[in-house]
Order: structure tokens, then C-alpha cells, then sequence
């Protein structure tokens, strides 16, 4: 779902997310997919880990857009069986001088969307789609 360029050497960038049925999954990075694919699932929340400094938000079914979570921060809902329906992702402090956030999201009926950048929603809003 994620792909981001480490700022620096030490920096690391992780994602974690919890879906339908089947809770929170094995975080992963390097621009890997987090969640499912092909099973009809919907993405609940997201954890987001970067040292660099990182914030995010989501939309999520009949809440709309949360406010801005930090790195390590849940965005979403945990236990309430709602789906998250787009996010927002940005880069904080001197990563966001330097460098650019990019991501994407796969929407039900519509696949895979194209990268977006620097807090813009990936996902749909409106549209009552996982």
C-alpha cells in the first residue's frame, strides 16, 4: 500500500494494519502491500512507524476524516467493524524538506489507484467502498 525512501541510513519506515476477520498483521515495509488481497476484506486501522517524523489520518465509515495521528499513532478504528476508506499520509520536520511520502490504495470495484504525495487522500470519499 506504502512506498517511501528512507531519509537515512539509520531511518526505517514500517506499516502495520488490521483487517476484517482476521485482526492486526505482521507489520512490514520497503513498499511491500500491507493488508489482503483477493479475500474481500476491508482495512480497519493502520500503524505507521518512522523515526523521521511522520504523521497520517484516515477516513473512516460514518466517522469521516479523524484528526492527525503521529508515527506509532492508530488512524482508524479498532473493535468497531468499520472500514477505513481513504488516508492521508505526510512527512513532519526535516524529512519533509527533503523528501516526498508516496502511496497508494487498492479501493473495492476500482483496484489499484494511482500514487498520490505529501497528505493527499489516497482511497475515495463518499462512496461507501472498503
Amino acid at each position: 500500500m506504502f512506498f517511501a525512501q528512507s531519509v537515512s541510513a539509520d531511518s526505517r519506515l514500517t506499516y502495520q494494519v488490521s483487517v476484517q476477520d482476521i485482526g492486526w498483521m505482521q507489520p512490514v515495509g520497503d513498499g511491500r502491500v500491507a493488508g489482503t488481497t483477493d479475500q474481500k476484506k476491508r482495512l480497519e486501522a493502520i500503524v505507521i512507524n518512522f523515526s523521521d517524523g511522520i504523521e497520517y489520518n484516515a477516513h473512516v465509515q460514518d466517522i469521516g476524516w479523524q484528526g492527525w495521528t503521529h508515527s506509532g499513532g492508530v488512524a482508524g478504528t479498532v473493535g468497531e467493524s468499520r472500514r477505513m476508506e481513504a488516508i492521508r499520509i505526510r512527512l513532519t520536520g526535516r524529512a519533509a524538506q527533503n523528501y516526498d511520502v508516496l502511496y497508494r490504495a487498492h479501493v473495492q470495484n476500482y483496484g489499484w489507484q494511482g500514487w498520490v504525495k505529501n497528505g493527499e487522500p489516497a482511497g475515495t470519499v463518499g462512496r461507501e467502498l472498503r
